[in-house]
């Protein structure tokens, strides 16, 4: 997966080998459209510029290894620096795309193996915890769904067309339909021409700008209660 949209993907293969990505046109979420990497992608896995087999480096060049002996010599190292450093030295890294049980086996070999207690991952848990505190729900509080009902899209601080094409899809239908949408970034989008406003920031101040919106919006009462 390239991102969190969900979209609805079939993989064609012939003889072994993936030659084509498709939708079914009655996803819920993506109604039949990929974006390039949903629909191309693919190709990547028979680049002959993809590596086959771990490396090692060797008289200061990589080259090719069995997994067996690539596994041995990183873990060769990693001793070596505990023992000459120490464990706090050292860190885990887990990615949020594992199991639990994968992830309890990242920290087995942290705290026993590597004699470490620096453990962390890499999901963005402070606008999980954001979100958990303001409305009881560590995830989004509605769907993709929502933006073909929408009066006012508000886009803060990225290029939809570029990070997420499908939802791009959704806006500008939803704009077609009568929505309003205002653009707040650091550079141009490709959505700019069909917004009613479109505010330019630094991205050191974009968190200033939030703050300067929810201060206005509570000295009117523009919220409801």
């Amino acid at each position: 997966p390239n991102c969190g949209v969900g979209c609805n993907l079939e993989i064609g293969a012939y003889e072994g080998k993936i030659v084509r990505g498709a939708s079914w046109p009655g996803s819920p979420v993506n109604e039949g459209n990929l974006c390039g990497a949903g629909a191309f992608d693919y190709a990547s896995f028979y680049s002959e510029e993809r590596a086959r087999a771990p490396h090692i480096r060797k008289s200061g060049r990589l080259a090719p290894a069995d997994w067996d002996e690539a596994v041995a010599e990183a873990g060769d190292a990693l001793k070596r620096i505990r023992d000459e450093a120490g464990g706090e030295r050292l860190a885990v890294l887990a990615s949020a795309k594992l199991t639990n049980e994968e992830n309890y086996l990242a920290q087995k070999i942290a705290r026993i193996g590597l004699e470490t207690n620096n453990i962390a991952g890499a999901a963005l848990s402070p606008p999980n915890n954001a979100l958990l505190t303001s409305f009881g729900l560590n995830a989004s509080t509605c769907s993709f769904n929502d933006i073909d009902r929408a009066d006012l899209i508000f886009i803060y601080g990225f290029d939809a067309v570029s990070k997420f094409p499908i939802i791009a899809l959704k806006i500008r239908r939803a704009v077609s339909n009568g929505a309003r949408l205002i653009i707040a970034n650091n550079r141009p989008t490709r959505l700019d021409s069909l917004a009613e406003g479109v505010m330019k920031m630094s991205p050191r101040a974009s968190v200033d700008v939030l703050k300067s919106m929810v201060n206005y919006i509570l000295r009117y009462n523009l919220f409801a209660r």
